[in-house]
């Protein structure tokens, strides 16, 4: 009887240590918190080349020293709509 409840506890075990992986991964895997959506759009707009991203970011953070990756995200963005019109 003991065995049986401890077999079963065995399977949830391995189940649920899948699952929490992948969690984990889902997590991990949202780039940069808020600014994944923003991040996501300009490696959209930069056709998935996410070293032309860090290129922008770069360019964006040389323009104004010391601004955050998030306003350098945002500026980025903004300086590549307008170059697409």
């Amino acid at each position: 009887m003991l065995w049986d409840a401890i077999g079963a506890y065995s399977l949830y075990a391995l189940a649920a240590a899948p699952l929490a992986v992948l969690a984990a991964l889902a997590v991990r895997r949202s780039p940069l918190g808020k600014e994944g959506r923003p991040y996501r759009e300009l490696l959209k707009m930069a056709g998935g080349d996410k070293e032309t991203v860090e290129r922008l970011l770069a360019r964006e953070k040389l323009r104004r020293p010391g601004t955050s990756r998030s306003e350098a995200l945002r500026d980025a963005l903004e300086s590549y709509r307008r170059d697409l019109r």
